[in-house]
């Protein structure tokens, strides 16, 4: 357990995919090409990191096969199917700032609006039932305002993402 552990466990929330060829598979995909590098660099793999050749598809992905470290995923409740996956309940309050600086790096959206361009906002798409719980975190510890997530998206305007912000980078 460290600090790297649940950086790369936050960005596999919305990277990981199980194979479906193999029962030792996995599968990290991201439109950030980056995002892959930084997982293939902390897991130290000798994989390569592929551009997906489907027509009209703009992302990268590098595919593992190791069963121990998939079992691990599973158990910590990484479904094949996203809207199942759970926000972790065992996670140090050390490892809080990493977990989410993870996920942030894997699914978050940086937007402007256009009526105050100086302005950064943050949206999140996931299963309602993990933001939820992220957002009860980043009301403990970072202190947004925002209420709870609509749906499917959980989105905070300038003030709480500079308090994100300080929150993942304290």
């Amino acid at each position: 357990e460290s600090k790297i552990t649940w950086y790369i466990l936050g960005i596999a929330y919305p990277c990981y995919i199980p194979s479906t060829k193999s029962n030792s598979g996995i599968i990290f995909r991201s439109n950030h090409k980056d995002l892959i590098e930084i997982v293939k660099d902390k897991l130290e793999s000798e994989h390569a990191i592929v551009a997906d050749p489907r027509e009209n598809k703009k992302s990268y992905f590098i595919r593992i096969r190791n069963k121990h470290m998939r079992s691990k995923l599973e158990e910590l409740g990484l479904t094949a199917n996203k809207s199942k996956r759970k926000f972790p309940t065992d996670i140090k309050e050390g490892y809080l700032d990493h977990f989410i600086g993870g996920f942030f790096d894997g699914q978050a959206i940086i937007y402007r609006q256009k009526r105050n361009p100086k302005s950064n906002n943050i949206r999140f798409y996931f299963n309602n039932s993990f933001l939820s719980e992220l957002h009860n975190i980043l009301k403990k510890y970072a202190d947004v305002d925002r209420e709870e997530p609509l749906g499917d998206e959980l989105s905070y305007g300038h003030s709480d993402s500079i308090k994100i912000y300080n929150f993942m980078y304290r």
